[in-house]
């Protein structure tokens, strides 16, 4: 199998540069039981108190790995799949495979909500990377604390906080295809009042046609700390991209010119505005938080994601759309904490609010494409399609008891109830289906023990409940659209351990779960050419994932992880044909990712990264297959004082591959393949004024 022998020569290339690295300093092993998280429960508590998986990418790797976008990080959190289209446009899920419009994975920014309630997937382009400190996965179903969409599981991205001691950084960065960033940034903490200012920008042509981008980002904090103990905190976000979109290729076309793309104008432009305000006080014997936050977007997709071919018109070869949205959203967030000693339990309790506003028009598009190059090469706007206010308000009161049941031993256990509605308008009158009202509503609890049975040793094991409300555009606004869809629903049961063995220098976390989805909403079709959104599937989702870390010597540490999942309908026929039992696409079975980290001498560190998937589906029947070659990445930093320099090399091997495959109506061979990226080379300096060492 190709999937596998790849597998193996990673495995041994990764041991033979450990065993080609010198003496100097000694590795560390960075898991620890005791570590602090909060998105578990919303609350700080350590790690092993946890009855969730839970994993941390601290800001020593962050600040290591220097990320240019979420795919190159979170592939080593094992549970977790990316997929890069260039530039800023990506896509990830956690254990349930996803598509653009199944939203199973949970993105948070400091505990809130990075988009409005029931939208659609991940989108990690609208988020200030570079201002980010530490990212928490937390893995499996949510909804008893965060609501919909958390099926999957969780990602909270935890921004920078102010320093102790004044400083300010400037760093660049120069890489291959004309890549440029750079950025600066000042913290520190003055009496009562704490600061942290950031402002960035990224600068590409892209490797392949069609994906330039541009991108600035900036970030403002500060804190005010009062005289009783309470702490006001102010942060003002803002983001603004121009990415073009070079889109999916037939397989043929890939395997010939993987650089090329039958886009020349599609492009995508965001512009974000986010400020934020929160209060923490002690009240009665416990900490309350509130927060108010307000998120207004304007998002234009020029075309839109896909494009109908026409048949038997000489100058129009396909239709698509130009897409106009610009909203609001602003959260409120209330959480009270309290500890409760007569019956050695803590109380969480909370209520999260939501309301927002979004207008949209959508432009019909006439396309021309040239028939050799297969390159959509121009279009005209033929009139307005939909123009459409979408009102969404949600409301969602939430408890959790977490409760000592002796020294070793603690239950938690808690629910959630979530309310949601949609009222959409259509300023058109006369698109049919288009006007309506929906709303939904549902109850979420989850339980779960950990037990300690030796001072390095955590165990646990939770049944929790999802679900995930259909979106807008699948209600309402897509050409798929049905009004009378129903939440998804799971259930899922989950155990795992946590270890620090070999006095410290190993540690090892091990999941096992099963999870069930129903009323799963799937594209069923429903005459000759044409199809709708209905909740017709059910599917298992069953799994192993292991994170482990060992330090081999005193200068060289090893990184693993390794997910097992199978991903299968259970139930779901359409057009006749029975895919129960079959895999859901984009799944691989297996994925590896081992990491070699050594340090030469003090301040300098190098990583080599092997990523491998096993072979994978691009269809509902499993006939259309993909083995992704196996990749390596390369990363070098050397710390000297106030400075700072780094060189990274991603696919080291320069391989061709796809970063995601999916079913094509248009290609010769029935699959389409989105292009990843060669051997890129970039390097980087900075230099920090003040601070600490």
């Amino acid at each position: 199998m190709q999937g596998e022998s790849g597998m193996k020569r990673g495995v041994i290339t990764i041991v033979a540069v450990g065993a080609l690295a010198g003496p100097a300093l000694a590795g560390e092993i960075k898991r620890e039981l005791g570590e602090v998280v909060v998105t578990s429960s919303r609350i700080e508590e350590q790690r092993q108190d946890s009855t969730a998986t839970i994993e941390v990418i601290g800001q020593d790797e962050v600040e290591r790995v220097k990320y240019r976008n979420a795919g190159e990080i979170l592939q080593r959190v094992p549970g977790v799949l990316t997929s890069n289209f260039g530039g800023d446009e990506e896509l990830t899920s956690i254990r349930v495979p996803t598509h653009f419009t199944n939203p199973y994975t949970l993105v948070l920014i400091d505990g809130r909500p990075s988009r409005t309630y029931g939208s659609g997937g991940v989108n990690f382009r609208e988020i200030n990377s570079a201002n980010i400190e530490r990212i928490e996965v937390v893995k499996g179903p949510a909804s008893a604390l965060y609501g919909s969409n958390a099926i999957g599981g969780v990602i909270n991205l935890i921004t920078k906080k102010p320093t102790a001691q004044p400083q300010v950084t400037a760093w660049g960065e120069a890489g291959e295809y004309d890549e440029y960033r750079g950025g600066a940034y000042a913290s520190g903490t003055s009496q009562s009042l704490s600061y942290n200012v950031d402002f960035n920008f990224k600068d590409r042509n892209g490797w392949r046609e069609n994906t330039e981008s541009k991108r600035q980002a900036a970030n403002i904090r500060l804190q005010h700390f009062t005289a009783g103990a309470s702490i006001w905190t102010f942060n003002f976000d803002y983001v603004k991209f121009d990415n073009n979109t070079a889109g999916s290729l037939d397989e043929q076309d890939f395997n010939d010119d993987w650089q090329q793309s039958y886009h020349t104008f599609a492009n995508v432009e965001m512009e974000k505005v986010a400020p934020a305000i929160s209060y923490a006080t002690d009240l009665a014997g416990g900490d309350f938080d509130l927060t108010l936050g307000y998120r207004r977007i304007d998002h234009v997709v020029y075309p839109g994601y896909s494009f109908r071919p026409v048949f038997g018109d000489p100058n129009v070869q396909a239709l698509s759309t130009y897409s106009d949205i610009e909203g609001y959203d602003i959260d409120l967030q209330l959480l009270y904490a309290r500890e409760l000693p007569s019956v050695e339990s803590q109380l969480v309790s909370g209520l999260d609010l939501q309301t927002s506003k979004h207008e949209a028009e959508v432009y019909n598009l006439a396309v021309t494409r040239d028939p050799v190059s297969k390159k959509y090469t121009s279009y005209t706007v033929t009139g307005l399609r939909d123009s459409y206010d979408i009102e969404t308000d949600a409301a969602a009161p939430y408890l959790q008891l977490d409760r000592r049941l002796g020294d070793n031993l603690k239950l938690q256990a808690g629910a959630r109830y979530d309310w949601a509605r949609y009222d959409l308008t259509d300023n058109l009158l006369g698109t049919a289906g288009m006007e309506g009202k929906q709303s939904f509503s549902r109850l979420s609890p989850k339980v779960g023990l950990t037990y300690n049975p030796l001072p390095h040793l955590n165990l646990y094991g939770s049944y929790s409940q999802g679900f995930v409300v259909p979106t807008t555009s699948q209600l309402f606004t897509s050409r798929l659209r049905n009004p009378d869809l129903d939440p998804e629903k799971a259930d899922n049961y989950e155990v795992g351990l946590r270890s620090i063995l070999l006095d410290g220098r190993a540690s090892v976390d091990l999941a096992l779960y099963h999870m069930t989805i129903r009323e799963k909403i799937v594209d069923v079709t429903t005459g000759p050419f044409t199809s709708e959104y209905r909740n017709a599937a059910k599917t298992e989702h069953t799994g192993l994932e292991l994170a482990a870390d060992y330090a081999l010597v005193a200068w060289a540490r090893l990184g693993m992880s390794y997910t097992y999942a199978e991903n299968k309908f259970d139930r779901f026929r359409d057009a006749g044909v029975d895919y129960s039992g079959n895999w859901l696409p984009r799944s691989p079975k297996h994925r590896l990712n081992l990491r070699l980290t050594v340090l030469p001498y003090e301040g300098f560190e190098v990583e080599l990264e092997m990523d491998e998937i096993s072979q994978q589906y691009a269809d509902n029947a499993n006939e259309l297959t993909y083995s992704r070659p196996t990749l390596f990445n390369l990363r070098a930093a050397y710390n000297w004082q106030s400075w700072s320099l780094w060189a990274h090399v991603n696919n080291l091997a320069d391989k061709e591959y796809a970063s995601y495959v999916s079913e094509s109506s248009t290609s010769v061979t029935g699959m389409g393949l989105y292009s990843g990226s060669p051997r890129t080379f970039f390097a980087g300096l900075s230099y920090r004024w003040g601070g600490n060492g």
